[in-house]
């Protein structure tokens, strides 16, 4: 295969609810766009496994076990929705387990803190995250079915010139094993939301 300068163009990137109670997405919002694009990091957990045959611990595994993995997709945008943005702000969960951002259940005001013992993926306390972009290939439009937003600090640039909104999505895979979709499909793709097990 030839090789080429790959030009995907400008990232739109979506967001979504898990709907509380429910085991489908919610419609996408258009979040916003970034500078100089958006980078996605994927993290493998693994683990070594020693043994006496290259010197036990003192010496090199004799296995490496694969745990699973994350992406990180880190982002500076310098345009966003600022409704939709508020709803990744008030990020919460009111008692029984209700995703109160979707609008059900006693909406938590901002600057509130989030309460110890809070839950994510069993009470569908997540977003979904798309990266769409017009030039697409497989590997570079995603539609990730889990992604948090609130695993790092909260970070927002208030200058009398134009601001910037620093952003990092945490993705996991969900029950069914995926960690994203990928294609044309991924803007309107109805992926079901299934929790982690």
């Amino acid at each position: 295969m030839a090789t080429r300068v790959p030009l995907y163009g400008t990232t739109a990137i979506y967001t979504a609810l898990s709907n509380a109670g429910s085991n489908t997405s919610g419609a996408i919002a258009l979040l916003g766009y970034s500078i100089n694009g958006v980078e996605i990091e994927e993290e493998i957990y693994s683990e070594e496994v020693h043994g006496d045959q290259n010197g036990g611990h003192a010496g090199p595994p004799i296995e490496i076990v694969q745990h699973g993995e994350i992406h990180r997709i880190r982002m500076v945008l310098s345009r966003w929705d600022e409704a939709v943005l508020q709803v990744l702000r008030e990020y919460i969960l009111a008692s029984g387990g209700v995703n109160t951002a979707s609008g059900n259940g006693v909406s938590q005001s901002l600057g509130a803190a989030i309460p110890a013992g809070t839950l994510v993926f069993s009470n569908f306390a997540s977003f979904r995250l798309v990266l769409s972009q017009p030039n697409y290939t497989q590997a570079f439009c995603r539609s990730y079915p889990i992604c948090l937003f609130n695993r790092e600090p909260k970070v927002m640039n208030m200058a009398s010139g134009a601001a910037q909104l620093p952003r990092t999505g945490w993705t996991y895979k969900d029950g069914n094993g995926n960690m994203s979709t990928a294609g044309s499909g991924a803007v309107a793709s109805t992926l079901g939301y299934v929790p982690p097990v």
